[in-house]
């Protein structure tokens, strides 16, 4: 019987293509699924092991591939010194991602974790005066902004949380790899795009990529063969970027842009992911469903040919609503 570590990764990367190995040989791979997030089982300290397996059942008989797991859904698990970096997470959230993953592979669910989302930096929950886990929102949101923002709290976070984490899961054959940040785009300050901020703190594109960057590079070297992506949400104001001297959202994530904010070679994604919503994009014209692969990347001037996943979409259906 093979062990998990020779069973990982399930998923590889060959060309632009995701591939997952058959006794036939590399079969395509289509990664389709849904988001856990919201509730009690996505939080970590929270782990509601029953709800969690109702969710891989459904998965299951829709059909669906992978999960994308928001297990660090507004960051609430996170524990904080008294000079305001984090030293860890609460007790038992690195057995529950192992748990988490170990439920999954019992479904034949493969599972993307994300690391952090643009809740990070909203107050949300009762708003910036409520205590919750000990910290009033306000100054969870004043250090998670700190944490992403300096190279101080970058280190602290690879060291007291992304290392431990990765030792925890090791290389489980559940594990499809890790989305670094879910709509990074608004947490960037107004100044440097062209739509409004959507968090009640801010950090600069700079900031963002280096924290990518950094992490990215972590995964890579501890876990190599961990897809790793960050979405973002293509917009209709995308296409004035460039009249405004803004870097478009599409090319935030490009290697040449992570390297030079953060410095680390490693530290570059695999995969480019991106949320499809009719409303608030160009239409038809830029569905992930109706337009291929290189049409999309010929239209938002994306000149990394990696794969594309369609990370999040509108569940009721894809009718035009424009």
């Amino acid at each position: 019987m093979s062990t998990p570590c020779q069973q990982f990764p399930v998923v590889t990367i060959v060309g632009d293509k995701l591939v997952t190995a058959s006794h036939s040989g590399p079969q395509r791979f289509f990664a389709a699924g849904m988001v856990l997030s919201g509730g009690g089982a996505p939080q970590l300290s929270g782990y509601d092991a029953a709800r969690v397996r109702l969710v891989l059942e459904e998965h299951r008989r829709l059909g669906a591939t992978v999960l994308r797991w928001n297990a660090f859904l507004k960051g609430v698990d996170f524990e904080w010194g008294r000079d305001g970096h984090i030293v860890g997470l609460v007790p038992g959230c690195f057995e529950a991602v192992r748990r988490g993953l170990d439920d999954a592979l019992s479904h034949g669910v493969l599972v993307q974790v994300v690391l952090a989302t643009a809740h990070f930096l909203r107050f949300g929950w009762g708003g910036p005066e409520n205590t919750l886990g000990g910290i009033k929102n306000r100054d969870r949101v004043v250090n998670i902004q700190r944490m992403m923002s300096s190279s101080a709290g970058i280190d602290a976070y690879i060291e007291r949380v992304l290392d431990p984490l990765l030792e925890a899961i090791g290389p489980h054959p559940a594990l499809m790899g890790f989305l670094i940040v879910n709509e990074g785009y608004a947490m960037v300050r107004k100044a440097e795009k062209a739509l409004s901020s959507e968090t009640d703190a801010t950090i600069g594109l700079s900031d963002l990529q280096r924290w990518v960057n950094r992490v990215a590079g972590a995964i890579h070297r501890s876990l190599p063969g961990a897809l790793l992506s960050s979405s973002l949400k293509l917009m209709v104001s995308d296409r004035w970027h460039e009249r405004k001297g803004l870097l478009p959202l599409a090319l935030w994530f490009e290697d040449e842009a992570l390297v030079k904010a953060g410095g680390d070679v490693d530290g570059t994604l695999d995969l480019h992911q991106y949320q499809y919503y009719p409303e608030t994009t160009m239409g038809e014209e830029d569905s992930p469903f109706l337009n291929t692969v290189q049409e999309l990347r010929e239209l938002h001037k994306s000149p990394m040919a990696k794969p594309m996943l369609c990370g999040e979409f509108p569940i009721e259906g894809l009718s035009q609503v424009r």
